[in-house]
């Protein structure tokens, strides 16, 4: 009868090892055959068990990857969505570059800086920190409506890192121009700057929900210090200036929002908008007209 080599159990872990060496049977030719059958066994069940694992730690790692890679085009992207809006009503204080150079002031005891652009020179705003910093807040916001049709993670990379590239651009503001050199009055004038940025997303989404009155006067608390003396066309101005832009990023693929291939339209008709009659205003003049 032909021997046969058992498995040997470890007497430690109580695991089966196969045999060392390949069982040996004599045929009927007395020649040797080694049997492989239980190592391709064994072999085989563990590549099958392997096979799973391998492809969840694949596909883990494609998610870690694919993450991490939209929030570094975020990053980027979100910086250059806000230097977009930054530039539109730039300022410099060229005094406050001068070594005992003299910073000055407007009526509200504001450093006053020289700034270039429409928002200057055609609505007579000054140029102010908090004019900048405003005007800023409404090209965020017109990014941030159309950022909230991206799927909610992306949108939030994009805020969060649109928050941080402003208040960084700010804060650097407040040393080289208006030497606020103590972090701690910094850090409340940018706590401030927060609490006015979430209240000009909240004032113009009841803008846009409720309609051009509700949004011009909205416009007018914020980028116009409700200034009671304000020309009514200048504000008309902006909400449909306002406005236009929303309606361009609207039209704007997702992927050129990504890549912030995006142009500004200009002021001009809506200059020409703002100053046509409406037909409407004629209408009840010619009602009591008609015999």
């Amino acid at each position: 009868m032909p021997k046969t080599s058992k498995p040997k159990k470890n007497a430690g872990n109580g695991i089966t090892e196969s045999p060392a060496k390949a069982d040996i049977t004599s045929g009927s030719n007395g020649e040797g055959h080694a049997d492989t059958t239980p190592q391709s066994q064994v072999s085989l069940d563990k590549s099958e068990g392997s096979a799973p694992i391998n492809s969840r730690l694949r596909q883990e790692a494609r998610r870690m990857t694919s993450g991490i890679t939209r929030e570094y085009r975020a990053y980027g992207s979100a910086d250059q969505i806000f230097k977009l809006c930054a530039q539109q009503a730039n300022y410099s204080i060229p005094q406050a570059l001068e070594k005992n150079g003299v910073i000055p002031k407007t009526e509200a005891d504001e450093d006053l800086g020289v700034g270039t652009g429409w928002w200057y020179s055609e609505l007579g705003l000054k140029p102010t920190f908090s004019t900048w910093a405003q005007i800023t807040m409404l090209y965020m916001y017109t990014f941030l409506v159309r950022l909230r049709c991206l799927d909610t993670a992306e949108f939030g990379m994009f805020f969060q890192h649109l928050n941080n590239a402003y208040s960084n651009s700010a804060e650097e503001r407040m040393i080289t121009y208006h030497h606020l050199n103590v972090g701690g009055i910094r850090q409340r004038y940018l706590k401030d700057l927060f609490d006015q940025w979430r209240g000009v997303i909240a004032a113009y989404d009841e803008g846009l929900i409720r309609g051009d009155a509700v949004l011009a006067t909205a416009i007018w608390r914020n980028i116009f210090k409700a200034d009671e003396g304000v020309d009514v066309e200048a504000v008309a101005t902006v909400t449909s200036y306002l406005r236009m832009c929303l309606r361009m990023l609207d039209k704007t693929e997702d992927e050129q929002v990504r890549r912030v291939i995006v142009k500004w339209p200009g002021l001009e008709q809506e200059h020409v908008l703002v100053r046509a009659q409406s037909p409407q205003l004629k209408a009840p003049f010619a009602e009591k007209a008609t015999p």
